[in-house]
């Protein structure tokens, strides 16, 4: 007998709970363009993921950046 199981269900070995997204999926995300996700990266106002030579954004982190751009309403209307 092997010591390696011969026949198994195909199963992802982890199901990601923050996927990482291209600059396309990214600007999607956001609701910009892909030049605005570019200057994020270039400013390195969000953190990036490389695989390989490609970059990912993780969906918290791009959630962080816009909970720390959010502005709290004026309490009022006068």
């Amino acid at each position: 007998m092997s010591a390696f199981p011969t026949s198994r269900a195909a199963e992802p070995v982890s199901k990601n709970p923050d996927p990482l997204l291209s600059i396309t999926e990214a600007a999607d995300y956001l609701g910009t363009g892909e030049r605005m996700v570019r200057r994020l990266r270039a400013q390195r106002a969000v953190p990036v993921v490389k695989v390989g030579k490609h970059v990912r954004f993780r969906v918290s982190d791009l959630e962080a950046y816009l909970t720390a751009q959010t502005v709290p309403a004026r309490g009022g209307l006068g």
